[in-house]
């Protein structure tokens, strides 16, 4: 076997790893049973649910990282299937319920290089959009921009373009 295998095994070893290790948690079991409703009714009612079992567990305040950690996973999925895309979606919407923690802990992701940086930087200018901690998001970003490899330079400014269209954000002269 020659070192390109070894290394693909490697890492379908790490994933299946991490997804044994996530699909054990309860949050991963709720977001699964969650996604089935969302899939079946819609978006909506997965939302109104998503809200009742957030109320009565706090998965946003209690739970963030196992959220987060599923989010990254299904993120760094090659192929997804709607069920992935709808786990991604619930994530997304609840986002906005996150706790301070919660985005400290996406910063530890956003401003290091590492394969879960795009998608925490995602979710922190989503979230940046609607207001939270859209001053302190948008300022650590500019003054670690010039860390960031070029792939994640173009990401920020093109996504933060198309959720900032009233405003032009300029992360390069910090």
């Amino acid at each position: 076997m020659n070192e390109h295998h070894e290394g693909f095994l490697k890492i379908l070893a790490e994933l299946t790893e991490i997804e044994n290790r996530l699909k054990a948690t309860e949050t991963y079991e709720i977001l699964d049973n969650i996604s089935d409703l969302y899939l079946g009714n819609g978006k909506v009612n997965a939302y109104i649910k998503m809200n009742e079992v957030n109320k009565e567990k706090k998965l946003t305040t209690n739970n963030y990282k196992d959220l987060i950690d599923v989010y990254f996973y299904q993120q760094k999925l090659l192929i997804k299937n709607e069920k992935d895309e709808a786990i991604i979606d619930l994530i997304e919407l609840f986002s906005g319920e996150f706790s301070d923690d919660a985005l400290d802990y996406l910063e530890k992701f956003a401003y290091h290089s590492c394969d879960e940086q795009p998608y925490a930087l995602s979710i922190l200018l989503l979230l940046a959009k609607i207001e939270k901690r859209k001053e302190k998001t948008l300022q650590n970003i500019k003054m670690r921009f010039n860390s960031f490899d070029e792939q994640i330079k173009d990401f920020v400014i093109n996504y933060s373009s198309a959720l900032f269209l009233d405003e032009r954000i300029n992360f390069e002269s910090y």
